[in-house]
């Protein structure tokens, strides 16, 4: 059971559960990265891909947020775990002073709400990269921003990445859906 504090008094992207993040959180459940080392961008608030990650071996995790209503819930949703919070403002810190360890993965899910929001993210990509050339990218795209996702893969194609489709099993959509009910 992850138990997650929700305060509704703080605002932004990062304060509420994304269709992404559940089903990413499921994705990992069925398809654990056991002994990674694993980078979440824009985790906000709950810490759930994180947390189900190192739940299911992951080395370790270390999940960021932009935002400071979202790390602040960050940090108490984690607090019992082992997972490393930091901030990290894509296109403003630099990675490797917010992860100076070597990274395997990099997850993320949810993060395209705006044009400016794919520049900074595949910004982000970009540096870590630069950082960690053997790193894998594993993200959830909803569908409900298809144009935002299209550019985003049109960037990633740019950055020399192929990006794949993955189709979800029937039991890990199905879990996800409760979820958000």
């Amino acid at each position: 059971v992850l138990d997650v504090e929700i305060n509704h008094s703080d605002r932004g992207t990062g304060v509420e559960f994304w269709k992404g993040g559940l089903l990413l959180a499921q994705w990992l459940w069925h398809k654990p990265l056991t002994n990674m080392r694993l980078l979440e961008l824009g985790a906000g608030f709950s810490g759930l891909v994180s947390r189900v990650s190192l739940a299911t071996g992951a080395a370790s995790c270390v999940a960021t947020d932009g935002t400071s209503d979202a790390l602040r819930q960050l940090h108490r949703n984690t607090r019992d775990s082992n997972v490393s919070v930091r901030q990290l403002r894509w296109g403003q810190d630099c990675i490797t002073h917010v992860c100076d360890s070597t990274i395997d993965r990099v997850l993320f899910a949810d993060c395209l709400y705006s044009a400016k929001s794919v520049e900074l993210l595949l910004l982000t990509v970009k540096e870590c990269a630069r950082s960690w050339p053997a790193m894998i990218l594993h993200g959830a795209l909803c569908s409900d921003r298809a144009r935002l996702a299209s550019d985003f893969h049109k960037g990633l194609a740019e950055l020399g990445y192929h990006a794949t489709k993955e189709i979800l099993e029937p039991e890990i959509l199905s879990a996800a859906m409760r979820m958000i009910r």
